[in-house]
């Protein structure tokens, strides 16, 4: 009786002292997936912004596009000023959506280092799925992140 009395009680603190250890993993790996799906949603929130943002745009573009064309048909512009000023807008256009999809991938870039270098520390490792996203008729590419290994 003695024998399983000792049994017993060494039995009840192994299971003691291995018990917080599985729970911390536990914990731990949905501390991590917390911060990436935050991550994440960070990420899809700057990717709505900046689809917005490019849309605003691009209306405008097409609305000064409008103007010129009208511009055109009253015999304000001549056919090679129309195309030189169809150009300049053109260009214009295309510079500012660049600009929106360079901040996009930026931004975008430092959230999901951020999250990546932050499971690092728990010894978890995140990865990036790329995801095709279209911005004013152009496809990118943005990474949202997932837990690879821990």
């Amino acid at each position: 009786m003695k024998k399983l009395s000792v049994m017993l009680l060494v039995m009840a603190l192994v299971f003691a002292a291995l018990a917080p250890t599985a729970f911390a993993a536990v914990s731990e790996y949905d501390q991590v997936q917390d911060l990436i799906d935050k991550a994440n949603a960070k990420i899809e929130t700057t990717v709505e912004q900046a689809i917005e943002k490019a849309d605003k745009v691009t209306e405008k573009y097409l609305e000064d596009l409008e103007k010129l064309e009208a511009k055109l048909d009253a015999g304000v512009f001549s056919p090679d000023k129309y195309e030189q000023e169809k150009a300049k807008l053109t260009d214009k256009y295309e510079q500012e959506i660049d600009k929106i999809i360079g901040k996009l991938v930026d931004e975008t870039n430092k959230i999901a280092v951020k999250a990546i270098n932050e499971a690092a520390e728990k010894g978890f490792v995140v990865i990036c799925e790329d995801v095709e996203v279209e911005i004013a008729g152009r496809t990118i590419l943005i990474d949202p992140l997932r837990i690879a290994d821990f």
